[in-house]
């Protein structure tokens, strides 16, 4: 008998044979073959389950292993954040790039740095990518929608434009070459010349030094008391923005367009940069839960929003396709449809999925306009107008009818009867 054995023994202790732990699977076919006997064809659960192996896959720049899992089914956007950004995290620190391209999505982006927002010692994202001076990691995280830096909280009511300001800064001054072409092949170029900037610099680290001091900064009594149980409402698109509640009140600022809506800091307003993303005109707290997206707080008057017919209570799932599911990711979102007319925005009232084009012209409230058109009758046909070219009033009071059908205001019985008065052939 073994000495230790023996030992075990004389203790009163019973021996219980420890099976070797399982090694991660080391092909695709292996891997398959795990997840559909152990775990049902469930990939978001294998990688729930097994996260040290998840974690291993991002170590090692697996991207065979952790593409085959997206095509088994795994869902990034909805995997645990916790099991998602250590994965993510070794990725970078291993700097096995490919993996950190497939693993880094926006949502995780705002949950790290929702994480580190005022917790002391603990890395930005975007911070940690750029010490590494890596242009595709760099690149991709402002792509996704990174931008703070610092996690001090006397920084946090800095904007995103500023705070991406202080980062480009340090990047120049540490000589991260890569870093700043990052920047400029992300459309973050007028960003790295604020950087430069003497004036402008003085002015941001005065308004972070100002909010430091307290009285209109963060802390009791300040500017950001009010998040104390709750999410300060963001301007989608720009405006005054936070991520969410966090620990200790404190929440992420955002930028925007929408004057009225922007923060001061003891009346120093936030430096004015361009955001590179389209202003909708609308605040809101992002929503966690089943449905994830942006609950509207506030419409903006004559703004896209009110021209489409939101309203508070609705909640923001889409904007021009891309899910707003997260801070970040609204930032990815409103960049995308930067230059686009018009885009649709779907969203979600009183549970009920709906979808309205953003950029169409204004014209009356949708139910008075509703209203209007069935209440008025259409002059007589003549052999005239019957055949002439629809005129420009004509085709106004159509796409009005378009839009209300679209909008749900008119059933499709009701928009073929008017539209018949309208053009004279009902």
């Amino acid at each position: 008998m073994r000495p230790h054995t023996f030992l075990a023994l004389a203790a009163g202790i019973s021996l219980v044979q420890v099976s070797p732990a399982r090694a991660m699977p080391e092909d695709i076919f292996s891997l398959k073959q795990l997840v559909a006997t152990q775990y049902g064809g469930n990939a978001q659960s294998y990688a729930e389950v097994e996260a040290k192996d998840f974690r291993e896959m991002g170590c090692d720049g697996r991207t065979d292993l952790l593409h085959a899992l997206v095509d088994e089914g795994l869902d990034l956007a909805t995997l645990t954040p916790n099991v998602h950004y250590k994965a993510l995290k070794c990725a970078i620190d291993k700097k096995q790039v490919e993996a950190t391209l497939l693993l880094m999505t926006p949502d995780i982006i705002s949950w790290w740095e929702n994480g580190c927002a005022g917790n002391y010692g603990c890395w930005m994202p975007l911070r940690d990518a750029i010490q590494k001076d890596d242009y595709r990691t760099v690149r991709a995280m402002l792509e996704n929608g990174a931008h703070y830096f610092w996690e001090h909280k006397d920084y946090l009511p800095l904007t995103r434009e500023e705070s991406l300001v202080l980062a480009a800064e340090t990047a120049r001054n540490d000589a991260k070459d890569e870093t700043q072409r990052a920047f400029v092949d992300a459309g973050l170029g007028h960003i790295l010349a604020a950087s430069q900037d003497k004036a402008k610099l003085q002015y941001i680290k005065q308004r972070w030094k100002t909010a430091k001091g307290g009285g209109g900064g963060v802390g009791a009594g300040g500017m950001m008391a009010g998040l104390l149980g709750g999410a300060l409402s963001i301007a989608s698109g720009g405006a005054v923005a936070a991520g969410s509640a966090l620990a200790g009140g404190y929440a992420l600022l955002d930028s925007g367009s929408d004057g009225d809506e922007r923060t001061p800091v003891k009346g120093l307003a936030p430096l004015d940069l361009a955001t590179g993303r389209k202003s909708l005109g609308f605040a809101f707290v992002p929503t966690s839960g089943a449905t994830r997206g942006l609950e509207v707080k506030k419409v903006m008057p004559d703004t896209l929003s009110a021209r489409a017919g939101l309203a508070s209570g609705d909640i923001v799932t889409h904007v021009g396709g891309v899910p707003t599911t997260s801070r970040a990711a609204t930032y990815v979102a409103t960049h995308a449809v930067l230059d686009e007319e018009t885009f649709t925005v779907r969203y979600l009232r009183e549970g009920t999925a709906r979808e309205a084009t953003f950029g169409l012209p204004a014209g009356p409230a949708p139910q008075l306009a509703a209203e209007t058109a069935t209440e008025t009758e259409a002059p007589a046909p003549t052999a005239t107008t019957a055949t002439a070219p629809a005129s420009d009033q004509t085709l106004a009071r159509l796409e009005r009818l378009a839009d209300l059908r679209d909008r749900d205001l008119l059933s499709e019985e009701e928009f073929q009867t008017l539209k018949g008065r309208i053009l004279g052939t009902d």
